[in-house]
């Protein structure tokens, strides 16, 4: 961390501790957290993208046809055919800043924004529109401005009071895919035994994934439990783990999903971030040996949060058939499909259309 960033961190942490000012006052919480993640970015780079979901070769099934493909989903027989999109759209991020949506098309059939995450999720009902012989490819374009992020090791004598986030609670329990077992439990007391300090614990539980989780891409069950028990798996199985492990912990923790985004790489990538008092949420990569409270600038978040809420979900959606079941997924990056009664290929694509510092 460059010198005067620690001295404008600290600065910070002088005024959260003592500074009676009437003009200090007056600053909400959010502005003080705002000051304190701002002292912690660096290297802006500007880029432009697009984000294709491209559909090719649609068939409308019928008859016998449409009744056999539903007999093998196993959903009722007399279900019409049914194409549902959906995908959520990138937002402020802590070092991805100035998001600029610069179009979509088509529109989609309806949009929201989510409440236990805040993430904006665009839907589109494809059966209204499509038919057989079609094709359609689902553009959508945005501006932004990402930064290098890295937290200096004396993050943790920020006030604690200095900043709250809402409702902490939801993000310390167990849930699907991040389960708090006994084992976790187990684990996570083993690892931080005798350490009181929120940081200072996050960053045992931290230091035990990356050290001792092997990455592979064979993951036969998804789950913190399973990648426990194997100790081995890709970028959501590492941040499942650590996530059931902080919370079991008491620290609150989510995912946040996106790409690595850059000329030479559009891959998927998931990783995690943990909320502390006087700070709010701040990001952890267990795949990444410097990953800790630091986040590199060549990413795209598109979404926050694990059993993502959804809306239009037909009732016979499941993980066997579908990537949704009861009004939510599992998590978001470029875009969650409910098909049935339709064949077609789909492909998605990122495009970077500028990449400059």
């Amino acid at each position: 961390m460059k010198k005067e960033k620690l001295l404008l961190l600290s600065s910070i942490l002088l005024l959260s501790l003592g500074v009676n000012s009437c003009t200090f006052l007056e600053k909400s919480n959010v502005d003080f957290q705002e000051q304190i993640i701002k002292s912690l970015l660096s290297e802006p780079r500007f880029v432009e993208a697009e984000l294709l979901v491209i559909i090719k070769n649609v068939e409308i099934l019928n008859g016998d046809s449409l009744i056999a493909n539903n007999k093998r989903m196993g959903i009722p027989e007399n279900t019409p055919p049914t194409f549902r999109l959906w995908s959520s759209q990138p937002k402020n991020y802590i070092n991805q800043r100035d998001v600029q949506y610069l179009g979509v098309s088509p529109a989609p059939t309806e949009s929201f924004t989510e409440d236990e995450n805040q993430n904006l999720i665009y839907y589109w009902d494809l059966m209204k529109s499509l038919k057989t012989g079609d094709s359609l490819v689902i553009s959508r374009k945005v501006r932004y401005t990402l930064y290098n992020l890295k937290t200096p090791e004396n993050i943790d004598q920020i006030d604690p009071n200095a900043f709250f986030e809402d409702d902490p609670a939801r993000f310390l329990i167990s849930e699907d895919f991040i389960e708090i077992t006994d084992s976790i439990k187990e684990k996570a007391a083993e690892i931080t035994a005798g350490e009181t300090n929120s940081v200072k614990k996050t960053k045992l539980l931290y230091d035990w994934v990356n050290g001792n989780m092997k990455y592979t891409w064979n993951v036969p069950e998804r789950s913190a439990r399973s990648a426990l028990k194997t100790c081995s798996g890709d970028c959501g199985q590492y941040s499942y783990l650590f996530i059931a492990l902080c919370r079991a912990s008491g620290i609150p923790a989510r995912l946040v999903s996106g790409f690595m985004l850059a000329p030479d790489t559009s891959s998927y990538h998931v990783w995690s971030e943990v909320q502390f008092p006087g700070t709010g949420w701040l990001p952890v990569d267990c795949t990444d040996k410097n990953g800790f409270l630091s986040l590199d600038n060549r990413r795209l978040v598109t979404s926050r949060g694990m059993n993502i809420p959804l809306f239009n979900v037909p009732d016979w959606a499941d993980y066997k058939n579908s990537e949704a079941k009861d009004d939510h997924t599992d998590f978001m990056q470029m875009v969650t499909v409910v098909m049935s009664g339709v064949k077609a290929n789909i492909r998605t694509q990122r495009i970077i259309l500028k990449y400059s510092n």
